[in-house]
């Protein structure tokens, strides 16, 4: 994410607030350097404030438009909320026009539905993002694709990363009654899993003894 405010305070509170849901977060207060980091670090969504120190926020817009029509961009203003700014705006490909306050709850709601389709699912995970999709699994741009028990596993450890989840959780998720013939299954979904999982730097499936399992995401990442 991206988040381009010349104000430091909002910018900063907003910057803390994604990281603790788990984006990754560059802010800038500038629009030609907003650009530069655009280029190079092609975020996955821009917010951005339509008056800035050196250039506007609309010639921002038009810059990554001419080349990228779908990273989605959010335009923030304080004071140019009239009918014709709008319009500029949303011409220029903006997805949304947010009136000061803003109030990050709501634009977190925003954005997770902006990057979440239909049927996906979307989590953030430090420097990871995984997307499921029916039985495709997505970490930033490596695809895996999976059977439907390991996407039911991993779904649910993914809703409660950081917690534990019993095995018998995990069983229901999958058949929707208690059965031990499912314990089999389950192993080899948590293999499976395991496997893809070992390639990522700080993501790991913790097994809690007596317990379950554990989808760890460690600070640093």
């Amino acid at each position: 994410m991206l988040i381009v405010e010349d104000d430091l305070s909002l910018g900063s509170t907003l910057k803390d607030f994604f990281e603790d849901n788990y984006f990754k977060v560059i802010h800038v207060a500038l629009g030609k350097e907003a650009i530069d980091v655009y280029k190079n670090e092609k975020p996955s969504i821009v917010l951005l404030d339509v008056k800035l120190p050196d250039i506007s926020g609309f010639e921002v817009i038009e810059e990554i438009r001419k080349t990228d029509t779908l990273t989605p961009v959010i335009m923030m203003t304080g004071t140019e909320c009239d009918v014709d700014s709008q319009v500029k705006g949303f011409h220029n490909g903006a997805l949304n026009y947010l009136q000061k306050p803003v109030i990050p709850q709501v634009l977190l709601a925003q954005i997770n539905t902006l990057l979440n389709p239909p049927n996906t699912k979307l989590f953030n995970l430090g420097s990871y993002t995984i997307t499921i999709q029916n039985r495709e699994v997505k970490i930033n741009d490596d695809l895996y694709t999976l059977c439907k028990n390991d996407v039911v596993v991993l779904s649910l450890l993914l809703q409660k990363m950081n917690f534990s989840v019993s095995r018998k959780e995990l069983i229901l998720s999958i058949c929707a009654t208690e059965n031990k013939r499912f314990d089999n299954i389950l192993d080899t979904s948590i293999s499976a899993i395991r496997r893809i999982l070992k390639k990522y730097r700080g993501i790991e499936l913790k097994n809690l003894y007596g317990e379950g399992y554990c989808l760890k995401v460690l600070s640093q990442i």
